[in-house]
């Protein structure tokens, strides 16, 4: 009987670190936003306010590995397409229109 219950049990941690990255909406994409050191606490207070929102919208601002004194906004999307979608919509609403941005 504890066989077969140790058995069942095996597989629920990967099950459930499965339905965890199901549910944050893990990432397949991500759009990415080269920031100045001086913008970096205004774009992280309008995130903050659309990840209070939005369940769905996750991001992480980083030091940039390449330049020295940039940060990176990085978006993370369930696809491709929601990548370009919410890059198009950020760079128009937030940086009004005068911002590149990747998707990976």
């Amino acid at each position: 009987m504890l066989g077969a219950v140790r058995e069942k049990l095996r597989f629920i941690p990967h099950l459930l670190t499965y339905v965890s990255i199901m549910r944050r909406g893990c990432c397949m994409a991500k759009v990415m936003f080269l920031l100045n050191e001086d913008e970096v606490n205004d774009i992280e207070s309008v995130m903050y306010e659309i990840s209070s929102k939005d369940d769905t919208f996750r991001y992480k601002i980083v030091k940039s590995k390449y330049e020295e004194g940039k940060y990176v906004l990085i978006v993370y999307c369930s696809d491709k397409d929601e990548a370009h979608r919410r890059g198009m919509w950020i760079r128009d609403k937030v940086f009004s229109n005068d911002r590149l941005y990747w998707v990976k």
